[in-house]
């Protein structure tokens, strides 16, 4: 029993040693340039690898399954009540866990063609949190004559998804990946407000 114990354990730290150092390299080059014989650089024996995760395939997976847990642990360790609290947490996931946010934001924005139904399942609960928390925020704010709850869900769920899109267009083909994501951050503050406030002053002329 006690045998069994220790190699379960020691069966758990080399998994553990094997997705932090790929979470270090998908961290720090992507997913597509990530190499596996980078992460052996660490002292990992390939077969090892490919024994606990298969292919590069799943081990990006699991690291990914690992940064949306961080990144859902941060909103649950510090709940967010309003938009700005919650880009706040957004901003201290990016600043605390730069490897994993690489890895989740790089997934939400341009996700890998080879695995892109896995990354979405493995992104829902984020995808899910973020439906509840436009929910509360269009229940602090008075809607217009005539804009319904789930029209403004729709409209803001679609400015996402173009805003998103954006960042991942032509534009940003040469911009390294760390000024994409601070690019994206600095802009979704001031977008955010565009979309719940508008960008005229004054009633609509006809």
């Amino acid at each position: 029993m006690i045998s069994t114990m220790k190699q379960a354990e020691r069966t758990k730290e080399t998994k553990n040693k094997i997705l932090r150092a790929a979470i270090t390299e998908f961290g720090r080059v992507g997913y597509q340039s990530g190499a596996l014989n980078a992460v052996c650089r660490s002292g990992i024996n390939k077969g090892l690898i490919y024994h606990h995760f298969g292919n590069k395939k799943q081990l990006y997976l699991a690291c990914l399954q690992a940064s949306c847990e961080q990144m859902m642990h941060c909103l649950a360790q510090d709940p967010p009540a309003d938009i700005q609290q919650y880009l706040d947490v957004r901003l201290y996931f990016i600043r605390t866990y730069p490897e994993e946010s690489r890895i989740f934001f790089e997934a939400l924005l341009d996700p890998p063609a080879d695995c892109r139904k896995e990354v979405e399942e493995l992104l829902k609960p984020f995808h899910q949190y973020n439906e509840q928390m436009t929910a509360r925020i269009l229940q602090s704010v008075t809607l217009r004559a005539g804009v319904s709850a789930a029209s403004a869900e729709t409209y803001l769920s679609m400015m996402q998804e173009m805003f998103n899109s954006y960042f991942t267009s032509g534009k940003f083909h040469d911009v390294s990946w760390s000024e994409r994501l601070a690019a994206h951050e600095q802009a979704i503050h001031q977008i955010a407000d565009y979309i719940l406030y508008g960008i005229a002053e004054g009633e609509r002329k006809s």
